[in-house]
């Protein structure tokens, strides 16, 4: 395996970002809209009900978890397809590339757009509803690891 080629399938998909304005909405506007849209559902649900129940105080950070994985199956599996719809496998594995090697281009970008992702959906709820998806404190860690 080498690393050129696993940066180059890593480049080529970062390639299709930079114009691609579905592309950038996918990573930045709807974790956005999932964020503002579950956090007025939780805090409607705290102030209208007088004995809330404990999981609606967790609903943002069930959120920012599903979309954690969401991301990472939604990257590979999307990246994929595309190529597979603009025919573009046959050109990719003409080369020396190994399917190894794809997957794992791939796979970087996902973790990028997760990674970018998680950002977002984490500052936008410390800043808008006060909730800190780190006071799982190490636990997060092994629950990220097991979403990806």
């Amino acid at each position: 395996m080498h690393i050129k080629r696993v940066k180059a399938i890593a480049l080529r998909q970062l390639y299709l970002y930079r114009r691609s304005l579905p592309r950038l909405l996918e990573v930045f506007y709807w974790p956005t809209v999932d964020l503002l849209l579950w956090g007025f559902v939780s805090l409607y649900l705290q102030r209208t009900t007088a004995d809330i129940p404990a999981f609606v105080v967790y609903f943002l950070g069930a959120l920012i978890l599903w979309d954690i994985l969401f991301r990472a199956q939604q990257g590979i599996a999307v990246s994929f397809l595309e190529d597979m719809w603009a025919r573009n496998l046959i050109n990719i594995f003409a080369s020396p590339i190994t399917l190894h090697e794809y997957l794992l281009g791939l796979f970087v970008i996902s973790i990028l757009k997760v990674t970018i992702a998680f950002t977002v959906m984490s500052l936008l709820a410390w800043l808008f509803y006060s909730f800190s998806i780190f006071k799982l404190g190490i636990y997060l860690l092994p629950l990220v690891l097991n979403l990806i």
